[in-house]
């Protein structure tokens, strides 16, 4: 029985998987943050298993929108915190309220901003409004923050740029 087809198809497969690898390599090193942010379009569920997989870290989830002044002033503040923090155990989260036909500017905006660490956009209305009000303690108004302990348990919800969040923030980290 002639194997050499065989043999060339493996050699072939396996040349393919080499090559992907060290393209992966190059293109996204180990510990390296992208620069191209991924925004998941998704409902609140999505936000809710980010926030719970993140258990045994703190978390800070942000719900903002391209069309708001203010989200858009605090958002660069947002983007230190990552940066001083993630090596501490912060995760961060981004949830844009943008309309889904707002998906590039929010993309472009996230670019501009190097948010390398999780975005979603999530409606704020139906089901996943009540998870922004539940969960992330949402009313009328965005910027809006809340912070998670590392049981995943809500311990400040407010303003961004409140300065109580900084106080909770190392409490937290601390703990």
């Amino acid at each position: 029985m002639d194997r050499s087809p065989v043999t060339f198809l493996f050699l072939m497969v396996l040349a393919v998987l080499g090559i992907g690898y060290f393209v992966q390599k190059k293109t996204h090193p180990e510990g390296s943050a992208t620069t191209d942010p991924a925004v998941l379009a998704s409902d609140f569920g999505k936000v809710e298993t980010a926030i719970n997989a993140a258990k045994g870290k703190v978390v800070l989830v942000d719900c903002w929108a391209t069309w708001c002044p203010p989200c858009r002033s605090s958002f660069p503040k947002l983007v230190e915190k990552h940066d001083k923090y993630a090596a501490k155990g912060l995760v961060v989260m981004a949830v844009s309220v943008d309309e889904p036909s707002n998906a590039d500017s929010v993309k472009e905006f996230l670019q501009q901003q190097n948010a390398t660490f999780q975005n979603f956009m999530v409606p704020w209305d139906g089901a996943s409004g009540k998870g922004l009000h539940d969960r992330l303690g949402l009313g009328s108004g965005i910027p809006h923050a809340a912070l998670f302990n590392r049981n995943g348990e809500r311990v400040w919800d407010g303003h961004p740029e409140d300065p109580e969040l900084e106080t909770k923030l190392q409490a937290a980290l601390n703990n």
